[in-house]
């Protein structure tokens, strides 16, 4: 048996992908920034203002993976799509799904 492109599902893995770079970039930063939030003291004020800033850095963060994650997804979806004669259901989902998260993120990222 032969491989080929059409026996890869690519629609699975444009549900996978923002998925992945989500759970990817939530232990980067565990593993990144764990010290940093164990030496924050209670009682100083520039361990606040260094933790609201370290929180947003990493909500950011969160947003640009999803993003990429969604585009990737996007990307996918498109593949499975070309690939199958007929329109699959699941990549159609997926793209919908997909294409709505990116935008929204889109919109959301540029604005900042």
């Amino acid at each position: 048996m032969t491989w080929k492109p059409r026996d890869i599902r690519y629609d699975w893995a444009s549900i996978a992908a923002p998925i992945l770079a989500l759970t990817i970039i939530l232990l980067y930063q565990h593993l990144a920034s764990s010290d940093f939030w164990r030496s924050l003291s209670l009682k100083d004020e520039a361990s606040d203002i260094a933790g609201a800033f370290q929180m947003y850095a990493e909500i950011v963060q969160i947003l640009y993976a999803l993003f990429v994650g969604s585009v990737i997804g996007v990307c996918l979806a498109l593949k499975e799509m070309s690939l199958r004669s007929r329109k699959p259901k699941l990549a159609i989902l997926s793209l919908s799904l997909n294409g709505s998260l990116a935008m929204f993120l889109l919109f959301y990222l540029v604005r900042e």
